[in-house]
């Protein structure tokens, strides 16, 4: 029967820090699909088996829905940097790691398969191993499985260790991705921009993809309600009543990546080109490692004292960050892997009706258009993007800057709100299934 059609996921990170895995099984738990979750314990093998997570949890009852995890203990990618013998012996871990969760994830997925009768199994990247492992148990099962790609694998391990695209590991992953994606029953997107970027680099056939914006519920702003004492206390606690406040919020680490050095640059072309004093840049999410670098950037730049660092705090606090911003910035640096993304952040910020200012990549783009519904600055270009800032700061009360926030709130609410977006699972899953 439809009724006990059984959805295998695979989340290769812990499912309830991410947004898109918590919306995705809350629909399903309340459709005629029964969801079944695997996912990824990541943990550094170094650090005390501290969580590779950096995100707060959702506060969600997994009831109802049987959950296994499958350890993977891990070291930083930064670490393969360092010289031939850290390379050599970092390898050498990964390589031990990786078989050994490979054939513990492998085995679970099968049985899970078989002992469950899954129909299906929907399996997310990053990285690709595990749709690869899907790919196998797919075959000696004949269970179909789907493909959700969130980022460009090959590419963001090549960044991140410092690989050359005629590397074997390099060539190895993009054998993996394509393996993946082109022996799926279906694959996923978050951005119209990255399916086409993989339909063409794979020749994948398009009546086969399907796009799926990561964005929060439509009511993102109701569900999220404070009262003016509460939003008051925020401002005057960290001593900023009255400042214009300028937030990033998201993960920090591998800030060089999500452009955040810009971020700080762009505040010593503000307080010293600009002479603007009444601001302060707010980070809101947990940097790891990137944090004291960023502090002593700030410092380079003699903005110390207009940088704040909250961490990660939880969602309802961070959230109170987002109601009081004066304006929210995703400084992402365009390089390979990141050219084609559309964030959670992007569309938490449209959904906050917030003004925007972003980096001009493909990805950004796709959702924001220049003077419409936000700003988009050069790529790199801290002065460009405080340029932006500053026109926010002196044009605060205009109906041009005051229509930005409208026009974000709109569009997301028409095109990217995930109540837009869910009942595009079932029409795939039923194309596959039926």
């Amino acid at each position: 029967m439809q009724s006990s059609r059984r959805i295998l996921f695979m989340f290769p990170y812990d499912w309830l820090t991410n947004p898109r895995s918590v919306k995705e099984i809350l629909f399903l738990k309340g459709s005629k699909y029964k969801p079944i979750i695997i996912w990824t314990n990541a943990r550094f093998a170094l650090q005390h088996g501290k969580s590779v997570s950096s995100s707060p949890r959702f506060d969600v009852s997994s009831k109802g829905v049987d959950c296994y995890q499958v350890p993977f203990f891990v070291s930083p990618l930064n670490l393969a940097k360092h010289g031939v013998i850290s390379r050599i012996c970092f390898l050498t871990f990964y390589l031990v790691s990786t078989i050994t969760y490979s054939l513990w994830l492998f085995s679970l997925m099968f049985l899970v398969c078989v002992e469950k009768q899954v129909q299906l199994i929907h399996v997310h990247n990053t990285p690709d191993l595990e749709g690869f492992i899907a790919s196998l148990v797919s075959k000696i099962t004949g269970t179909p499985y789907v493909f959700e790609v969130h980022d460009h694998t090959p590419e963001l391990f090549a960044e991140t260790m410092n690989l050359q695209s005629d590397s074997m590991i390099f060539k190895l992953l993009k054998i993996i991705e394509r393996t993946v994606v082109s022996s799926s029953s279906g694959n996923i997107f978050v951005s119209k921009t990255s399916e086409r970027f993989f339909q063409m680099a794979y020749d994948l056939d398009p009546s086969k993809s399907i796009v799926v914006y990561s964005g929060p519920y439509r009511n993102f702003i109701d569900s999220n309600k404070y009262d003016d004492i509460e939003l008051d206390d925020v401002s005057r606690e960290n001593l900023m009543v009255n400042k214009f406040k300028i937030l990033y919020l998201g993960s920090m680490e591998d800030g060089f990546r999500r452009g955040l050095d810009i971020l700080v640059e762009s505040m010593g072309h503000l307080i010293y080109t600009y002479r603007l004093s009444n601001i302060v840049l707010v980070f809101v999410g947990d940097g790891g490692g990137m944090m004291e670098k960023l502090k002593e950037l700030a410092l380079d730049y003699k903005v110390s004292d207009y940088v704040s660092f909250q961490g990660m705090v939880p969602r309802r606090e961070a959230y109170k960050w987002l109601r009081i911003a004066d304006v929210v910035v995703d400084p992402l640096r365009g390089a390979a892997s990141t050219e084609a993304c559309v964030t959670n952040k992007d569309l938490e910020y449209m959904a906050a009706q917030k003004t925007i200012i972003a980096s001009d990549l493909i990805g950004h783009r796709e959702i924001l258009r220049n003077g419409y519904n936000g700003f988009l600055f050069r790529d790199g270009d801290a002065l460009d993007l405080a340029d932006k800032i500053r026109f926010i700061i002196e044009n605060a009360g205009s109906s041009a800057v005051q229509k930005l926030g409208i026009n974000a709130g709109k569009d997301f609410s028409e095109k990217y709100c995930w109540e837009m977006q869910q009942h595009k699972l079932l029409d795939l899953y039923k194309e596959i299934l039926e």
